[in-house]
């Protein structure tokens, strides 16, 4: 692969135990006490839960998730500001259903999905009614899209329902994703590793024969200078005492690409 390459999709079927040994992992090699290499399904273990800790930390989802009835509550700034809504879960793959429900689930408004338009990454949706057709019947004078609401009443809980797929495209995963589930696999992985190549609770020998004397001290952990690196490229040069409100750090990055800063109603 080449620079030119830079673009190819990376699928996360591909982000295999080889893989990361070959990419982040690179030129250690983990054998048990027999000199036997450590089964795959160790390493598959904690990449899945990088990926789930990388969903925790940065608030957002990866692997396709349906949602349904999301409730949201209407406030006439955001209505006025073409249906502005927040969705929970980002990014947002599609909307497949939005509607205006009022008190006891009656008199539910159904809008049509190309109304519907929706900023993927971020998971804000706006409502742009369409000229014509539905339009028309629900539009009214002052160019409002639900006539009854309009002017009068400021604030109702959980009017708005959303129906939505959350997720990423999983044959198309953005690389800093990607670098970030490896790079916290790793940490876990090496920090496992750092205990077995050395006697468990030893950090230095000593031995000593007819005068002559030889010690022995260990590196803790064993893999200290790839662990800090790993960690300051996550969370930033201050390593992952510091939280996510820091500036720097391949998480702060991904928190600011689909957790951006928004103003919302009171």
């Amino acid at each position: 692969m080449s620079l030119a390459d830079g673009n190819i999709a990376i699928k996360l079927a591909d982000l295999t135990p080889a893989w990361l040994k070959a990419n982040y992992l690179t030129g250690l090699k983990f054998v048990d006490a027999c000199n036997i290499e450590y089964p795959d399904s160790v390493f598959e273990t904690h990449m899945q839960n990088a990926l789930v800790k990388l969903e925790k930390l940065c608030d957002i989802t990866i692997l396709p998730l349906t949602i349904s009835k999301e409730a949201h509550d209407y406030h006439v700034t955001d209505y006025l500001s073409w249906g502005w809504l927040q969705l929970y879960k980002v990014p947002v793959k599609m909307v497949t259903a939005l509607r205006g429900v009022f008190p006891l689930g009656t008199n539910a408004v159904v809008y049509p999905n190309e109304w519907i338009s929706v900023n993927g990454e971020s998971g804000q949706i706006n409502v742009v009614p369409a000229a014509g057709g539905i339009g028309a019947m629900i539009i009214g004078q002052g160019g409002d899209f639900i006539p009854i609401l309009y002017g009068g009443v400021s604030h109702i809980p959980n009017l708005w329902e959303v129906d939505y797929v959350a997720g990423m495209d999983t044959d198309d995963m953005p690389r800093m994703i990607v670098e970030a589930l490896a790079k916290l696999a790793c940490m876990d992985l090496l920090a496992i590793f750092s205990d077995l190549t050395r006697p468990i609770g030893v950090t230095s020998e000593s031995a000593s024969i007819d005068g002559l004397s030889q010690s022995m001290g260990y590196t803790v952990p064993a893999f200290q200078g790839r662990l800090q690196r790993y960690e300051a490229d996550l969370y930033g040069p201050q390593g992952k005492q510091q939280d996510l409100t820091m500036t720097s750090g391949l998480l702060k990055q991904i928190q600011n690409a689909y957790r951006p800063m928004t103003l919302a109603s009171l």
